[in-house]
């Protein structure tokens, strides 16, 4: 049955139109596995080298930034520090995979 669920859940997710880069998606998924508690902060990410290199995490940061997925608020204790905050449409995001992962998960009554 898992198998199945997981096949499901590939079928479903294939038909999201989600155009992330593969950096950017480990991006979102660095700044997710944090928690709203935990404020990311843009040097956070720049310092991920077992992800890629500065400058090709920086591109792929200002995509999700332009793309609406994430956005920068000053730090309220340093001026020179950004966090990076998730937008509605990232959240809009992951409830969908959230659902696409439950309904694959239920079982098929045959």
């Amino acid at each position: 049955m898992a198998i199945n669920s997981y096949l499901k859940f590939l079928e479903a997710t294939s038909k999201l139109e989600i155009n992330i880069p593969p950096n950017g998606k480990r991006i979102l998924k660095e700044i997710l596995k944090r928690g709203y508690g935990h404020p990311c902060r843009v040097q956070d990410i720049i310092s991920m080298q077992e992800i890629a290199s500065q400058a090709t995490l920086h591109k792929a940061l200002k995509e999700l930034i332009a793309d609406r997925y994430l956005m920068l608020k000053a730090d309220p204790h340093d001026g020179r520090a950004r966090h990076i905050q998730v937008t509605k449409k990232t959240n809009d995001l992951v409830q969908k995979v959230s659902k696409l992962i439950e309904k694959s998960a239920q079982l098929n009554p045959k």
